[in-house]
């Protein structure tokens, strides 16, 4: 048992993590992501947004993040995995395993869509 399990009320299940499938060039020259429909992983955690905004983020931490999600250890989890949670779809920026405490990781990530954005 991690961290969360002292604080039970603010504790949400499903966030689906997906790993990159594969990226490869297009016709164009571009870059082409596939990202699988079924989740790598499925965590439970507590999601909140950073105050300071993206600006604040990126000056002290080197990368965009608005929101912040905390989950247990052991995850198999890391920068550039997406996680969906509540029709809402983030990128992974930064994990930090706090303090190397093996009680909780902190993960940093953006949000790039919602289901209308995607069919936009």
């Amino acid at each position: 048992m991690g961290i969360l399990s002292d604080f039970p009320e603010l504790v949400k299940s499903g966030f689906e993590i997906r790993r990159k499938s594969s990226q490869a060039a297009d016709s164009f020259g571009g870059e082409s992501e596939s990202w699988p429909a079924d989740p790598h992983v499925t965590v439970d955690g507590v999601l909140r947004q950073l105050r300071g905004g993206k600006r604040y983020v990126a000056a002290t931490h080197g990368y965009d993040a608005d929101c912040r999600l905390y989950v247990d250890p052991p995850a198999d989890i890391e920068a550039g995995d997406r996680v969906t949670y509540d029709g809402k779809t983030y990128e992974i920026k930064f994990v930090d395993p706090v303090m190397g405490s093996g009680e909780l990781l902190q993960i940093d990530m953006l949000w790039i869509s919602t289901p209308t954005d995607e069919g936009a």
